[in-house]
C-alpha cells in the first residue's frame, strides 16, 4: 500500500532523479581511486626498486673494493707486514664508502683479524659469532677460510669494541677476488639498523614488513611491523615474479611488492596491508565520500521535499473530497484512483442534482417572487444575488405588479387550476416593449400575481402598465378563448417597492372596487374612494389585504390612514360613524381569519373618546389580529407538515409515490407543498424521499438475506441502477460491501 501511494512514488522519482549525482560521484570516485591507486602502486613499487638498486649499488661498492684491496700494496699483502698499514687502509676503504659499513681482513690460517680500529685474536673474533645468524662459530671458521666466491649471510655479530653481538649482514669476498687460491678473506658487515633507515628513505610513507634475499634465496635482512603467519614469511623466499601482487591472509588484504636488482641479484620484498598501502590516498578518499553522502543526503531531502510540494496539491484534492480515509476505504487502490471514483461519483451526483435543480428551479424562482411581493427582501445585495442566480432578470428601473383573475366567473375547481396554469404558461417569462414579466400563483385566491420590471414609464407616450395589461388579456383571449380581469398597482422605482404595488393590486382586485370592469388601475380605486365624502374605502381594502398576507407593517399604516382620512371629515358625528365602520371592517376581518373576539375585546376597542384614541386601541388590536392569525398558519401547516410526514413515512415504499400525488392527496398545489415540506424538515421532498428509502435499504440488507434487486423494488425503486448509483454516492460502497462489512463488525 505504501508503494502504491503517489507520495510514495513521487519521492521515489525525486530521489532517483536526487540519485544520478550520487552515482556520477560514485564513477568519479571509482576512476579517480582506481587511477590514483595505479599511481600510488607504481610510485611505490618505484620506492622498492629504487631501494633495492640502492642495495645493489651497496653491494656493488664492496665488490669494487674487494677487486682492488690486494693491488693497492703488493707488500703490504703478505703476511706480517706491519699492523698499521693494514689497519689505516682498511679505515680509508671504510671512510670511502657512501654507506656505514665496517671492513674486516683475515689472513686465511691465521691467528689475527684486522679491522680499521685495530688488530685483535681470531679466538676472540669467532667469539663474538652468535648461533643466532646464518652461521654457527665453527662453520664460519670454515665458511671464512674456505670461500672462493663472494658470499653474503646474517650474523649477530660486530667486530668492534663496543656494541657488540648487534645483528646484521656480513658480506664475504675472496681476495684476490676471483683468484684461484685466494690467501685471506675481506668482511664487509652492515648493520641491521644501517640497512633499515637505506630502506626507509625510499619506503618512508609505508609501514610494512620489509625483507631482503640474496640470489641464493638465503635471508639477509627482515623488519616487521605486521604480525604476519611464520609459514608464509618462509614461503616469501619462493616467491615468483617482479611489481605488486594482492593476497589474502587470514581474511585481510595485503599488497605484496618484489623487485630485484640488477647487479647482485638481490630480492626485496615488501609486505603492506592495503590500508597503509593506499594510506596517502585515504584524505582524498574520505573527502569524495563524505561529499558523496552529502550528495545523497541531499538528494533524499531534496526528494523529500518536491514529493510534498507535488503531492500537496493531491492531498488538498483529498481532503477537500473528504478523502482523508481513503487507504481504509480501499487498500488496494491509489489516490488517483479514488479521486477518479469520487470524480464519477460526484459526476453522476452533479449530474442527478442538476436534473434536480431543473425540477425545482420553479419552486426556487416561486420562492424569491414571493419574498418580493411579501417585502422580505433581506439585504439588498444578498437579494440581488438571489435573484441573479434564479435568473430573474430585475435590473431595469421600474417595477410594477399587477394582478390576474378569471373573468367569466367559473368556480369549478379543476377548471380553475387548469387556466390558471395557462395563463401562467402565457405570462411568466415573456418580454414586450422592454419588459420583463414573472407570474406566480395566489393559491388561495386562484389568481395570478405578474411582476413587470420596465425599462420606462411611457412607450409612445402610453403607459406601459396599459400596453401590458391589454397585451396578456388580448392574448389569453385569442390563445385560449376566455376573458381575464386585472387590477393593476402604482409604478414604482426600485425593487424594493414590488410589495406596495403588489398590496395596491391586491386592493384593486376586491370586487366591489372593480365591479363589471376587467382592467383597473389603483388610482382608479383612489379617485373613486374621494368621491365617497371620505369614506376610505381603498385604505380598509388595503388594511384586509394586509391581514390577510400577515404584513403586520402594512396592516399598521393602513390603519394609520384610515384615521387620516377619517380626520378630514372634521368635528362631526360623522367621524364616529366612519370610525365605527372601521371598528366592523376590523371585527369582520378577524372573525374571517377564525381569531375568537371576546365581547370585552370589543367594547374595549369601541369605547375610544377621541380620533387618536382610536388610531392607538386600532392599531393595539390589529397586532393583536396578526399575532393569532400567525398562530393559527403555524398551527395549521404544523399539522398539515405533521400529516404530510407521516404519511410519507407510511406509503414511501410504493413504486408510484410522488409529489403530485401527496398534493392531491391533501388538496394542495405541488409548489406549495413542496415549500411547505422544505420548511418544516428542512430536506425536499424528493431527498427526504430517498432517505427513508435507503434506510429502510440498509435494514433490509442487514436483517434479511434477500437479494439486491429484491430489496430495490421493496423500498419503491423501479431502476436498479439508481439505487446503487445513490446507495454509493450516500455510503461510498456498494449494498453488498455495506452488508459484508455491517455483519463482520
Amino acid at each position: 500500500m505504501l508503494i502504491k501511494s503517489w507520495f510514495s512514488k513521487y519521492f521515489i522519482s525525486h530521489l532517483i532523479i536526487g540519485m544520478l549525482p550520487v552515482v556520477l560521484g560514485f564513477i568519479f570516485y571509482y576512476t579517480n581511486i582506481m587511477a590514483v591507486s595505479r599511481e600510488v602502486e607504481n610510485s611505490n613499487f618505484s620506492a622498492l626498486l629504487q631501494a633495492c638498486n640502492e642495495m645493489d649499488y651497496i653491494t656493488g661498492e664492496m665488490e669494487n673494493i674487494a677487486c682492488h684491496f690486494w693491488e693497492t700494496d703488493q707488500e703490504a699483502n703478505t703476511p706480517g707486514i706491519a699492523e698499521t698499514v693494514l689497519v689505516r687502509r682498511l679505515s680509508f676503504y671504510e671512510g670511502s664508502l657512501n654507506f656505514p659499513a665496517r671492513i674486516i681482513l683475515y689472513y686465511r690460517g691465521g691467528s689475527l683479524v684486522y679491522t680499521s680500529e685495530g688488530v685483535m685474536p681470531y679466538t676472540e673474533f669467532e667469539r663474538t659469532v652468535r648461533d643466532d645468524g646464518d652461521l654457527t662459530m665453527s662453520s664460519f671458521f670454515t665458511q671464512i677460510n674456505g670461500i672462493r666466491y663472494n658470499t653474503s649471510v646474517k650474523l649477530s655479530f660486530y667486530a668492534a669494541p663496543i656494541n657488540r653481538n648487534e645483528p646484521g649482514v656480513v658480506y664475504l669476498y675472496p681476495v684476490p677476488y676471483l683468484d684461484a687460491m685466494p690467501q685471506a678473506t675481506l668482511c664487509f658487515f652492515l648493520k641491521h639498523e644501517d640497512i633499515k633507515k637505506t630502506m626507509e628513505n625510499y619506503l618512508e610513507e609505508i609501514r610494512s614488513n620489509l625483507y631482503i634475499y640474496n640470489d641464493k634465496r638465503n635471508n639477509l635482512f627482515s623488519y616487521e611491523t605486521i604480525d604476519l603467519p611464520r609459514d608464509f614469511v618462509q614461503r616469501l623466499s619462493g616467491l615468483k615474479g617482479v611489481g605488486v601482487q594482492k593476497r589474502k591472509i587470514k581474511g585481510t588484504q595485503f599488497i605484496i611488492m618484489r623487485s630485484i636488482s640488477e647487479n647482485m641479484g638481490l630480492s626485496c620484498i615488501s609486505v603492506t596491508s592495503t590500508g597503509n598501502f593506499f594510506i596517502r590516498i585515504l584524505p582524498m578518499r574520505i573527502i569524495l565520500l563524505v561529499s558523496i553522502f552529502l550528495l545523497a543526503l541531499m538528494g533524499v531531502v531534496l526528494a523529500v521535499i518536491m514529493a510534498k510540494r507535488n503531492y500537496k496539491p493531491v492531498l488538498n484534492l483529498l481532503k477537500n473530497i473528504g478523502g482523508s480515509s481513503w487507504k481504509n476505504e480501499n487498500p488496494k487502490s491509489n489516490e488517483f484512483d479514488y479521486i477518479l471514483n469520487k470524480w464519477n461519483v460526484m459526476d453522476e451526483t452533479n449530474t442527478e442534482l442538476s436534473h434536480t435543480l431543473n425540477r425545482q428551479r420553479p419552486l426556487i424562482v416561486y420562492s424569491y417572487l414571493r419574498d418580493l411581493l411579501k417585502g422580505e427582501y433581506g439585504a439588498r445585495g444578498e437579494m440581488e444575488d438571489c435573484l441573479r442566480e434564479a435568473n430573474i432578470n430585475l435590473s431595469a428601473p421600474w417595477v410594477f405588479v399587477f394582478i390576474i383573475a378569471l373573468a367569466d366567473g367559473k368556480r369549478e375547481s379543476q377548471t380553475l387550476s387548469r387556466r390558471i396554469r395557462m395563463i401562467l404558461h402565457t405570462v411568466d417569462g415573456c418580454v414586450f416593449k422592454n419588459c420583463w414579466f414573472y407570474a406566480l400563483e395566489l393559491l388561495l385566491e386562484q389568481q395570478v400575481a405578474v411582476i413587470c420590471n420596465a425599462v420606462e414609464q411611457l412607450i409612445d407616450g402610453a403607459d406601459v402598465r396599459l400596453l401590458a395589461a391589454d397585451y396578456f388579456m388580448n392574448r389569453i383571449q385569442e390563445t385560449y378563448g376566455f376573458n381575464i380581469r386585472v387590477g393593476i398597482g402604482r409604478i414604482y422605482e426600485g425593487i424594493h417597492k414590488i410589495n406596495g404595488s403588489f398590496m395596491e393590486a391586491a386592493v384593486v382586485m376586491e370586487d366591489y372596487l372593480i365591479g363589471e370592469k376587467n382592467l383597473m388601475f389603483f388610482e382608479e380605486a383612489v379617485k373613486i374612494n374621494e368621491d365617497n365624502y371620505y369614506y376610505p374605502v381603498v385604505e380598509q381594502s388595503m388594511y384586509i389585504q394586509s391581514i390577510k398576507r400577515a404584513n403586520r407593517e402594512m396592516a399598521l399604516e393602513a390603519v394609520d390612514d384610515m384615521t387620516a382620512k377619517i380626520s378630514e371629515a372634521g368635528a362631526s358625528p360623522i367621524t364616529q360613524c366612519l370610525c365605527f365602520d372601521v371598528i366592523n371592517t376590523i371585527i369582520k376581518t378577524a372573525g374571517q381569519l377564525h381569531c375568537r373576539i371576546k365581547v370585552a375585546d370589543i367594547k374595549e376597542l369601541s369605547g375610544f373618546t377621541s380620533l387618536e384614541q382610536f388610531r392607538l386601541k386600532a392599531r393595539q388590536f390589529t397586532e393583536w389580529i396578526c399575532g393569532e392569525f400567525e398562530k393559527s398558519q403555524e398551527d395549521r401547516n404544523s399539522r398539515l407538515n405533521s400529516e404530510i410526514i407521516n404519511y410519507t413515512r407510511k406509503h414511501f415504499h410504493e413504486i408510484q409515490f410522488s409529489l403530485q400525488q401527496v398534493a392531491a392527496i391533501f388538496d394542495i398545489s405541488p409548489n406549495y407543498l413542496s415549500r411547505l415540506f422544505k420548511r418544516e424538515t428542512s430536506y425536499t421532498f424528493v431527498d427526504y424521499v430517498s432517505m427513508l428509502r435507503l434506510d429502510r435499504a440498509k435494514e433490509l440488507l442487514v436483517k434479511t438475506e434477500k437479494q439486491v434487486k429484491e430489496i430495490v423494488f421493496e423500498v419503491g425503486y423501479m431502476d436498479a441502477s439508481s439505487f446503487l448509483r445513490k446507495f454509493k454516492t450516500t455510503e461510498g460502497i456498494t449494498p453488498g460491501q455495506y452488508r459484508e462489512r455491517v455483519r463482520k463488525g
